[in-house]
């Protein structure tokens, strides 16, 4: 009986085993996601659900593995191709063939390399093994090699040639740095960037250095001290040339610099002494400090007609060069420019130079004695009677740029008439000037002009004069009398002043407030009268210090006039007058035309301001860190709010007990808010100690963006910790990176229609944004964040961290969206890119709430980890594989992803999809189906008749639907 008992048994087991096999013989699904990892040249693709084993087919050669994995690193050099098959128990069961894959395994090349940019490209790191002539390949394990990495080949001495690959389009920073035996290089037509000294120290380096016109910076000091090169051709697309990039480059013969380049750094081409020949594009704008100083084969200087800056000794000591063209665009020659350029006897001075620095033309020919009477003093004259002064230009552009003999005590009549500006320290602490009468001609005092001259008594600035320089009059400590506007007949003319610089009499002790300030006066700079008398007679009941009738200063201390009397008929107040000072209420008169920079910066017990109904512009800085200010209301005529304008201004908008609900206007007549305008504003609450309480905030609940707003500042409204809702006006187009930052508080945007982009962390870190609304009743509502049309593109982190984000719609019109874009918006559901081509590197991750997402034929690019973290996802695409501008890592954590489906004319919601062997991929107990979504509608299920409103399938049943079979979505609507 027990021997029957046993048979049985075995007879039930056996049974069961072959009804298990036989449940078990269907197809494997055909390996997919075949991909080379080209660092560690190992091949990979995805699981196959069921399979117990793999076989590699490579060239027809098969192998077994386990692991949906398979090292190609043992492969000799040659070509292959390889495919995948899987196999199910006991091998009774097997897939297709995967799609093949070619591979290229080449010949080491004895350097080390590092792939770089998503792992699609390789760099050089080091030099490893070679030596001598080193030839860097194209391409290395299939992907091409384009960069020479950040010290890649420094110092090494074995090192005698070097050619670089064609791919080859960046040379990192000294790549080759003090190659001291390294005689040959090229550069290759697809470079675009060299790197800081990438090739500085390269003694032996020989011929032409030959810039390709890929090629659009050249970093600092790259070519410096390359002493045997014997020629220089910059490319047309350069830029920028960086400080010191052909400093010490003793052999070049000339040097020509093309249309292209803007700026040319500090010493760029400093101690060139072969260099006998000079030409600057079209478009250079500035030449930097020192650039091509000690250049003694230089006979000549012109500048492009573009260039706006010449540096400090830009062509200092460039003994050679006798005559100097400087045209008409440029604005500032910086202080001893052509200092020590012996032999330069002929200067054209170009019409619109507003500043010509101290000793920018000493030790030239012009500082020469004049001839005596009758003989020959070469191309420089000097009229009669002037040759204690030194004068640079001619016609309507005369500079007196110094003072050759410093004996004369006074300057009246002796200035030439027909002088138009007196240029930097042209007196700079002349030891025995007491008096100087300036003709109406001249238009510009510059920097330092007087500076320091302790003998000056009286100055007399003619009715011509535009502006007076920093530090022009700074401690002339006997300066008493100062006379605005040319004596005309005995009395005092009309003056033309528009500008008083910083510091300009500063130090100036015995200096009173005796004259007056033009009606033509818009500016006065930082302490332009500090340290003079008219600080001494201010009282404690009137501590406003007045030059003219601008308020230049505040004398008050704390405990005394905190509340300043600025007088009716005031018409500006000068740069930081009220700096860091105690006042706490300021009632400016609507006299006053002009508010300076950094005004009232500082005061941090101002409450109140009333500011004139007719100010144009809030200048940088004029309300910084007042944090006590409570300004509700803004002038109708103001056009222009500048940097940091009210950054810090904690209490903005909140009068009196009103600490909720306050809505700040930005008028309409304000076409520019700066950077940082609002950066800091509202009050932080903190929860009593120990309590779990988030913090509260009080102040301005919305802020209204005007219509005329074009352009909005990197940081501007910036942890403004009470605002909740932000409306922007129409005309915007700019809207600067980080301007809502950490807006804690923030919950509502509505976007303007001119706007196109939303900028880099624009949204960073703004927790409350997209947060439910209530309605009329309490309820809660729907509050979706609307993306316009108009905007195509969304930047870098620019919604990161917004964790009440739930709602978003995207418009037609977006096409970018940017790396980590939407990174940790954790209450992000249902989304759908209608015309979407790129999204970036981790662009959703940690969105842990979606559950599907559309992913359209018109994406074209999906970075690495888009979707990492998104615990939920299940992804409904029109591909039927991958895209080529998909990263390989794009779905990293191995979401579930039905392929090929049809979408709607919208491209938002699913129609159908004909389900085969590949249509679902990462489908697992672990990564489930989540249903697709529409808007309006709920999904029931899946029909195989495109009319029917009985579903035949559920979504998780889809994966048992016949292979062939294409079945429809049924919707039902919400409605």
């Amino acid at each position: 009986m027990r021997k029957l008992r046993v048979f049985l048994c075995i007879i039930f087991i056996l049974g069961c085993t072959a009804l298990f096999m036989g449940c078990g013989a269907y197809d494997l699904s055909t390996p997919r996601g075949m991909r080379i990892d080209g660092d560690t040249l190992t091949l990979s693709w995805y699981a196959v659900p069921d399979a117990r084993y793999y076989s590699v087919s490579i060239n027809g050669d098969e192998r077994d593995t386990r692991k949906n994995s398979y090292a190609l690193s043992g492969l000799a050099e040659g070509r292959y191709t390889i495919k995948v098959k899987a196999y199910g128990g006991g091998g009774e069961t097997e897939s297709d063939w995967s799609s093949p894959v070619n591979f290229v395994r080449e010949r080491e090349p004895g350097m080390g390399f590092t792939l770089i940019n998503n792992k699609k490209e390789y760099e050089v790191t080091s030099m490893g093994s070679v030596e001598g002539n080193v030839i860097i390949p194209d391409t290395y394990r299939g992907k091409p090699v384009t960069s020479i990495g950040r010290r890649a080949f420094a110092a090494r001495v074995k090192l005698t040639g070097i050619t670089l690959g064609k791919n080859i389009t960046n040379i990192g920073e000294q790549a080759f740095y003090n190659c001291s035996y390294l005689k040959t290089a090229n550069i290759p037509e697809n470079v675009t960037t060299i790197g800081e000294q990438a090739f500085q120290g390269c003694r032996e380096l020989q011929g032409e250095i030959i810039i390709p016109n890929s090629v659009t910076e050249i970093g600092d000091g790259a070519f410096s001290s390359c002493h045997s090169v014997t020629g220089l051709k910059i490319g047309n697309s350069v830029v920028t040339i960086g400080n010191s990039a052909f400093s010490d480059c003793r052999n070049v013969p000339q040097i020509i610099i093309p249309d292209s380049v803007t700026q040319i750094g500090e010493y760029a081409f400093s101690r060139c002494t072969s260099a006998t020949e000079l030409k600057m594009g079209k478009g250079l704008k500035s030449v930097g400090a020192r650039a091509f100083y000690d250049c003694t084969g230089l006979t000549s200087v012109v500048l492009g007609d573009s260039v706006e800056d010449v540096g400090i000794y830009a062509f200092a000591d460039c003994t050679s060069v006798t005559s100097a063209v400087i045209p008409d665009s440029v604005i500032t020659i910086g202080g001893g420019a052509f200092n020590g350029c012996t032999s330069l006897t002929t200067v054209s001075l170009g019409r619109n130079v507003k500043s010509i620095g101290r000793n920018a033309f000493y030790d030239t020919a012009f500082w020469k004695p004049a001839p005596p009477e009758g003989e020959d003093g070469g191309e420089q004259t000097y009229a009669e009677g002037e040759d204690a002064l030194v004068y640079v230009g001619s016609g309507d552009r005369i500079w007196l740029v110094g003072v050759r003999d410093t004996s004369k005590t006074e300057y009246d009549a002796d200035i030439a008439d027909d002088v138009y500006a007196i240029g930097g320290g042209a007196f700079y602490k002349h030891a025995k000037l007491s008096s100087v009468m300036l003709p109406n001609s001249v238009k510009i005092i510059d920097n330092y002009a007087f500076y320091g001259c302790g003998e000056l008594l009286s100055v007399t600035i003619g009715s011509g004069a535009t502006q007076i320089g920093e530090y022009a009059f700074s401690d002339c400590v006997k300066l008493n009398l100062l006379y605005l506007g040319a004596f005309d007949d005995g009395s005092l003319g009309e003056s033309s002043l528009e500008y008083i610089g910083n510091y300009a009499f500063k130090g100036c002790t015995v200096l009173a407030n005796t004259f007056s300030t033009p009606a033509s006066l818009r500016k006065i700079g930082t302490q332009a009268f500090n340290n003079t008398a008219m600080w001494s007679v201010v009282t404690p009941e009137n501590a406003v210090v007045y030059a003219g009738d601008w308020v230049v200063g505040y004398a008050g201390q704390n405990g005394s006039q905190l509340y300043p009397a600025v007088k009716l008929g005031t018409v500006g107040i000068a740069d930081y007058a009220f700096f860091n000072s105690p006042v706490m209420i300021a009632a400016l008169p609507e006299s006053v035309e002009y508010i300076g920079r950094g005004a009232f910066s500082g005061c941090r017990l101002l409450q109140a301001v009333s500011l004139p109904d007719n100010l144009k512009r809030i200048e940088a800085y004029t309300f910084y860190n007042c944090g006590m200010l409570v300004l509700n209301k803004l002038p109708e005529t103001l056009e222009y709010i500048g940097q940091s304008a009210f950054y810090g201004c904690k209490a903005l908008g909140m009068t009196g007990q009103n600490t909720s609900d306050i809505t700040f206007i930005i008028p309409d007549s304000v076409t520019e808010i700066a950077d940082y305008a609002f950066y800091g504003c509202g009050i932080t609450n903190a929860p009593p100690e120990g309590s779990e309480e988030s913090p509260a905030y009080e102040g301005v609940d919305k802020v209204i963006i005007g219509s005329g707003v074009k352009s909005i500042g990197n940081y501007a409204f910036a942890n403004f910790v009470s605002l909740k809702h932000v409306v922007i006006g129409d005309s915007v187009t700019l809207m600067g990176q980080r301007a809502f930052y950490r807006c804690v508080s923030l919950e509502t945007v509505k976007f303007g229609t001119s706007l196109t982009e939303i900028g880099e962390r624009t949204f960073y870190g703004c927790q409350n944004l997209g947060k439910k609304q209530k309605d009329e009743s309490g309820k809660d509502k729907k509050n979706v964040i609307e993306i316009p049309d108009n905007i195509t593109e969304i930047g870098k982190y620019a919604f990161y961290r917004c964790e009440s984000l739930e709602n978003i719609s995207f418009g037609d019109g977006l096409k970018t969206i940017g790396d980590y874009a939407f990174t940790g918006c954790s209450s992000l559901r249902g989304l759908s890119f209608n015309n979407v081509t790129e999204i970036g590197k981790q662009a959703f991750r940690n969105c842990t709430k979606i559950a599907d997402l559309i992913i359209s034929d018109s994406v074209k690019s999906i970075g690495a980890h888009a979707f990492y973290g998104c615990v939920n996802l299940t992804v409904y695409t029109e591909y039927r594989e991958p895209a080529e501008g998909f990263d390989s890592w794009w779905n990293s954590s191995y979401r579930t992803v039905v392929w090929g489906v049809n979408l709607d004319e919208t491209k938002s919601y699913v129609v159908s999809v004909t389900k085969n062997a590949d249509t679902v991929s990462n489908f697992n107990p672990k990564t489930p189906f989540f249903d697709p979504s529409r808007e309006g509608y709920l999904f029931d299920g899946w029909s195989t008749s495109a009319d029917s409103v009985v579903p035949d399938y559920n979504i998780i049943d889809i994966s048992g639907v016949p292979n062939g079979t294409t079945v429809y979505a049924v919707w039902t609507s919400l409605v």
